[in-house]
């Protein structure tokens, strides 16, 4: 698979998000406690629909609800604080944000990065 140029974070959370403002807050990229990754999708060249999709296919099963926001990214984003992407492909066109720093306060300051750079998304009615 080719280097992918952008990815979605599919967000659940209110805390995560800012309908009103349009923000992603950075809570919203930081990576899980249990494997120190963030879970991401590939969107390259997909349409708005396909990108929802992906959230009902994959994600929904497993959370029991569809997302209704999501936050997009360019993969550059990731890559110009030091971190990467590691592209698993299970489910298709899933990956993670990987090499997060030990420091918390560091996590939380490269998170703080990838929400500025990130695009609130909110799924039509």
């Amino acid at each position: 698979m080719p280097k992918p140029s952008s990815v979605t974070r599919f967000l659940f959370d209110h805390g995560h998000y800012v309908i009103s403002t349009g923000r992603v807050k950075p809570r919203a990229f930081e990576p899980s406690i249990r494997d120190n990754t963030t879970s991401v999708f590939v969107i390259d060249g997909l349409p708005d629909q396909a990108i929802w999709n992906i959230s009902t296919l994959h994600i929904a099963p497993l959370r029991g609800r569809d997302a209704a926001v999501r936050a997009d990214i360019p993969s550059a984003a990731i890559e110009q604080i030091d971190l990467a992407l590691d592209v698993d492909d299970t489910p298709p066109g899933h990956a993670a944000i990987v090499g997060w720093p030990p420091e918390k306060d560091r996590v939380k300051m490269l998170a703080q990065q990838l929400a500025a750079d990130a695009v609130l998304h909110v799924k039509a009615p």
